[in-house]
């Protein structure tokens, strides 16, 4: 799962799928199911009632590949889909803990310390913090814009 290109979607299918499915199976689940077209360049991710095994179907330049995946312990937790969908969408990042057995729903995301809020008052400039600095009319101009 490596070799998987940077930017790709990946579905994974929420519903247990027969594991005896293989690369024609798979891609009507892909079109039918999930309403997605399967040479469209994303990864399909598949799991067996048991949840223990995994499939991914990836359509690369020359065709089809399929992966399989036998867990030698454990099972992975399939995330619940929101509305009626049978499909969600996750990144690499969270295919990787899902892989790894990392719950989804308990795994959160983090904003990194350069990514802050314009309404955190760590954003103002230290002199507008208390709201009394030197230059009151551009910190009130600030304020408002906020």
């Amino acid at each position: 799962m490596n070799a998987l290109p940077a930017h790709r979607s990946i579905y994974l299918c929420t519903t247990p799928v027969d594991f005896r499915k293989g690369f024609d199976g798979l891609t009507g689940i892909v079109t039918g199911s999930l309403g997605q077209q399967v040479t469209g360049g994303a990864l399909f991710l598949f799991v067996n009632r048991k949840r223990d095994r995994i499939k991914a179907l990836w359509w690369e330049t020359g065709g089809l590949t399929l992966w399989y995946r036998r867990l030698e312990q454990g099972t992975v937790e399939l995330p619940k889909p929101t509305e009626d969908s049978t499909a969600v969408m996750i990144d690499s990042v969270e295919l990787a803990m899902w892989i790894a057995g990392v719950p989804l729903q308990a795994a959160k995301i983090r904003r990194s310390r350069n990514e802050r809020r314009l309404s955190d008052p760590l954003f103002l400039p230290r002199s507008c913090r208390d709201r009394t600095g030197a230059s009151g009319s551009f910190c009130a101009n600030y304020l408002e814009i906020l």
